[in-house]
């Protein structure tokens, strides 16, 4: 059976997921709260930095999902996650493109004084900043080699929160206007494998 690792997994769903795709999955998350949340609902789940924890078995695929951007540090990170796969072991990261559209227009209407875009784009937990350009070099730096990329469209109907009718437009013009300029959508999806 193949094993997973998913970094940040907080209260399990991605572990969830990949149990039922066929993996022998475990996570590892930094708070120690959502940690016992996800031990409670029957999950294997450490709690700790990724630079200080130790496992006596190696992973074939570690997730990062929405988590990089949380990182002051993720290329330190990304090349301690490489003790944790087998030879050929694969990382996929998840995390916004802030080469998109809806970046770009979130920028411009801060500097004219509408907050709210930029302030729900960048959170104040977000500490790392990518696209798809940055987090590929990132991952080679870090001993990777990207095998594919996937650039989504911004999702208006992703949990977490509620949207008006009229963001619902913006961001829908936005990025439909940013698909006929050859602009990147907002969610970035890298495969990448462990360079021997």
């Amino acid at each position: 059976m193949p094993r997973l690792l998913d970094i940040g997994t907080g209260l399990g769903t991605m572990i969830e997921v990949a149990e039922k795709l066929g993996f022998e999955s475990e996570g590892i998350e930094f708070c120690k709260g959502l940690a016992k949340k996800a031990r409670e609902r029957g999950f294997k789940v450490h709690s700790g930095k990724t630079e200080e924890l130790h496992f006596d078995k190696k992973f074939e695929v570690i997730t990062m999902m929405d988590v990089i951007e949380h990182l002051p540090n993720p290329l330190a990170t990304l090349k301690s996650l490489k003790r944790f796969l087998i030879p050929g072991g694969e990382i996929i990261v998840y995390t916004p493109n802030h080469r998109s559209p809806i970046v770009r227009m979130a920028n411009l209407l801060n500097t004219f004084g509408v907050s709210t875009p930029a302030v729900n784009i960048f959170a104040n937990n977000h500490v790392s900043f990518f696209d798809d350009n940055t987090l590929s070099e990132t991952l080679k730096r870090a001993g990777f080699h990207v095998k594919e990329k996937v650039i989504r469209p911004y999702d208006i109907f992703r949990p977490g929160g509620q949207i008006s009718l009229i963001s619902l437009i913006m961001v829908s013009l936005v990025e439909y206007l940013g698909y006929f300029m050859k602009g990147a959508g907002f969610r970035l999806l890298v495969y990448a494998e462990l360079m021997p």
